[in-house]
């Protein structure tokens, strides 16, 4: 059969009453109505399935349709919508798991870069710590040299002083040798 025939008996079929008078080439006819990829509905959403065959009116759908368009009802799809839902899941757990590497990996740069701060930081107040206690040591050193150097001194004045007592009492007695020599008496 040629394919101008296909389409006359196809076109012959719709005109008829045809259960799908979306339908019309004969490669539709054989594949089945191409779905529309729709979006995950949350689980409290009104879902194109539902266990009632009642619409609003509460009259029954017919066999093989859905609720919510009246659109006949397949397993091919129903199918493809599945897959359409089931790349998408696929294609957001690809974009989370990227996301959550990224967020490592930025993770482990900001940790390696505060280890690197904190790091320097120690070596900062470490370096400073070092120099402050050189600082006091080199004071501490300087005033026990200058400490050193005052009792020496203190010392020395010690000695010159007791000399110059010493001396003094023996001026004194010396003059009071002299004194009586001459005959001057100290009436105290």
């Amino acid at each position: 059969m040629a394919f101008s025939q296909k389409q006359q008996l196809g076109q012959n079929y719709l005109s008829a009453g045809g259960a799908n008078t979306k339908l019309t080439t004969p490669a539709q006819l054989t594949q089945g109505p191409k779905s529309n990829p729709r979006s995950i509905q949350s689980s409290n959403s009104q879902g194109r399935f539902q266990g009632s065959n009642l619409n609003a009116n509460g009259k029954a759908f017919a066999y093989g349709t859905t609720q919510a368009s009246g659109d006949a009802f397949s397993v091919r799809s129903h199918l493809s919508d599945m897959e359409n839902t089931l790349s998408d899941i696929i294609t957001e757990i690809k974009y989370h798991r990227q996301q959550v590497g990224m967020i490592k990996s930025e993770k482990e740069t900001l940790e390696s870069v505060l280890s690197m701060k904190i790091d320097d930081a120690k070596k900062t107040v470490q370096n400073e710590e070092k120099r402050v206690r050189n600082d006091m040591m080199r004071n501490k050193d300087n005033q026990h040299t200058e400490t050193g150097r005052l009792h020496y001194q203190i010392k020395n004045l010690q000695v010159e002083s007791n000399t110059m007592q010493q001396k003094l009492l023996g001026l004194q007695r010396r003059i009071q040798e002299m004194e009586s020599h001459v005959g001057i008496h100290d009436d105290k």
